[in-house]
């Protein structure tokens, strides 16, 4: 699976980032990651140096790219407009569910298409974004096609479009946005 990891973003879905330290866990939404190569298997993003995922992806080096799917919008819009410092359980808030990674001690999202746990390689800083190398540890995803791709057919992903639009096999997905307790 790890020879595949790259496919798992070739079509630009959103992601989600699960980061952990001490104080617990985080998610936030990322639309910005490209692969930069396959052997071994390493991703580019591009992440506010603010937010709370930085400072716990500064601080263990681990996380896990989540790959959800369509059925996941809601949670997707959630995880990427709540903020971390003012909901402190803004994973489960958002409506995900967690489980244990294979690999790294960062949890990955419940239900997600596909996984990619990863470990840091390098930062490049910017006045309020940072750029980050991830380099896939470990691989995952129940919905590979023959050729290493996910079956996107049968399992959509995301596709932000801006603002609470997202595209998914062509259909407009606007869902509501999320209410914090």
């Amino acid at each position: 699976m790890l020879a595949y990891a790259t496919r798992l973003l070739n079509h630009g879905p959103v992601t989600v980032l699960t980061t952990a330290d001490e104080h617990g866990a985080n998610a936030c939404a990322v639309a910005w990651v490209m692969p930069l190569s396959k052997g071994p298997a390493r991703f580019v993003l591009s992440l506010g140096r603010g937010h709370l995922s930085w400072e716990k992806l500064m601080a263990t080096g681990e996380a896990v790219i989540n790959i959800p799917g369509a059925h996941q919008a809601a949670e997707t819009l959630a995880v990427g407009t709540l903020k971390g410092r003012e909901v402190p359980d803004k994973i489960h808030v958002a409506g995900f569910a967690t489980e244990p990674a294979a690999v790294v001690a960062v949890p990955r999202l419940a239900g997600c298409v596909a996984w990619l746990e990863c470990r840091l390689v390098e930062r490049a800083l910017a006045e309020a974004h940072g750029l980050v190398i991830l380099e896939a540890v470990h691989a995952h995803s129940a919905h590979l096609r023959d050729d290493g791709t996910l079956d996107v057919a049968a399992h959509p992903t995301l596709h932000h479009l801006g603002g609470r639009r997202f595209a998914a096999d062509g259909e407009v997905i606007t869902p509501p946005l999320p209410e914090p307790d």
